[in-house]
């Protein structure tokens, strides 16, 4: 008697090992898969802006990595005693502005390198709702009044655009997974 039913599962069209470089990019769930891959001694960059939810925010990110363009203090709020910048997680605050712009830039050298190098890239949408300050989509808004932005949902289309704007630039010529 069979107590279990096997399952044949073809392999995929691709491989992940320790030849591949990856970026992963996105939700919790990018932070969760690329400390286990990590823990596993695989070459990733996970995450260089902090968790990231809304594909809006993903390209936003992906594409300041390809140009490689600095953050300076005007890039900056200052926000109860924190120098916070919306396009990066919480992680990223800090007290002292100098510092801030320091660690948020040295991500950003870091992440620009590993899109640069990776040849595998993953991107992990968490929502398609998304908040906007000033008629920009934010990454996150660092616990500000819910009065300073309108919350709504990206449609199929805007999400699609935007990804496919990034599959004809930054991301040409990679497996995106």
């Amino acid at each position: 008697m069979e107590f279990r039913t096997p399952v044949h599962i073809a392999p995929f069209g691709f491989r992940i090992g320790l030849s591949h470089k990856g970026l992963l990019v996105g939700s919790c769930f990018a932070d969760r898969i690329g400390r286990i891959m990590r823990n596993h001694k695989l070459p990733v960059t996970v995450n260089p802006f902090g968790t990231l939810f809304n594909p809006a925010s993903i390209a936003a990110t992906l594409k300041r990595l390809e140009e490689r363009r600095s953050y300076d203090a005007g890039d900056l709020t200052r926000y109860e005693e924190r120098w916070i910048s919306f396009d990066h997680h919480g992680a990223f605050d800090g007290s002292d502005c100098k510092q801030t712009l320091r660690r948020i830039n040295e991500a950003l050298e870091t992440g620009a390198e590993a899109l640069r190098t990776a040849d595998r890239l993953f991107l992990t949408f968490g929502t398609a709702r998304v908040y906007e300050r000033q008629g920009e989509v934010v990454a996150n808004c660092h616990r500000r009044p819910a009065a300073e932005f309108a919350r709504r949902r990206l449609s199929v289309d805007e999400i699609a655009d935007a990804i496919s704007e990034l599959a004809e630039g930054p991301l040409a010529g990679r497996s995106i997974l």
